[in-house]
């Protein structure tokens, strides 16, 4: 029987302080703008699992985890002011990460491979404006996400090297606060988690 091993992302959390700075313009009463944002992202734990025959459910390894290293990555997103306080826009992002260990109950082990994604999200702000230059922000955003994961083998001898792609649904949770240089240009600063749904990574 041909075992495959898969990482198991149920829900990936990324923390992203990123500058960003927008261009609005004014069309028709709506303010149109785009974003360009650096990322920096700290990846929950995730699960390990294997799959004894193809299209089976997945096994999850006991007390087996894998850690990642804090990654970097993009965004760049085109909006437009729906309402005085209501946004819409349509973001692509990148992110790249390596694993850093695999943890099991006989320790911790140093864990060779990478892992990148990309994603499409529609995005809904609400913008907090107020008399000031400083405008806070929350909202959520849903799309799809694109991972890709070249994975080693496990250090503890108990699986090969494996690789594997998945498209999934994808889902985030966006806060942050925005201080308006002038009227054509904002910078912002911003948090957000990130949560790829059911995604499952590797194949020996």
């Amino acid at each position: 029987m041909k075992l495959r091993i898969l990482i198991i992302f149920i829900s990936l959390a990324l923390l992203l302080p990123s500058l960003v700075w927008a261009k609005p313009r004014h069309v028709g009463g709506h303010k149109k703008y785009f974003k360009l944002s650096g990322l920096v992202f700290t990846p929950m734990d995730s699960d390990i699992g294997l799959e004894p025959l193809p299209n089976a459910t997945v096994v999850s390894l006991p007390n087996r985890e894998f850690s990642f290293d804090t990654g970097t990555g993009f965004s760049a997103a085109y909006g437009f002011q729906t309402d005085r306080h209501l946004n819409t826009e349509i973001e692509f992002s990148g992110r790249w990460t390596s694993l850093d260990q695999l943890k099991t109950p006989a320790g911790n082990f140093p864990a060779m491979g990478d892992l990148r994604s990309f994603s499409f999200m529609l995005n809904i702000p609400w913008m907090f404006h107020n008399r000031s230059r400083w405008t806070p922000y929350a909202g959520g955003g849903i799309g799809m996400n694109w991972m890709r994961g070249d994975l080693g083998a496990l250090t503890d001898g108990s699986v090969g090297a494996s690789k594997g792609d998945e498209l999934t649904l994808a889902y985030q949770l966006l806060v942050g606060v925005g201080y308006a240089i002038n009227s054509r240009f904002e910078l912002l600063l911003g948090y957000r988690f990130f949560g790829a749904i059911d995604a499952q990574l590797g194949a020996l």
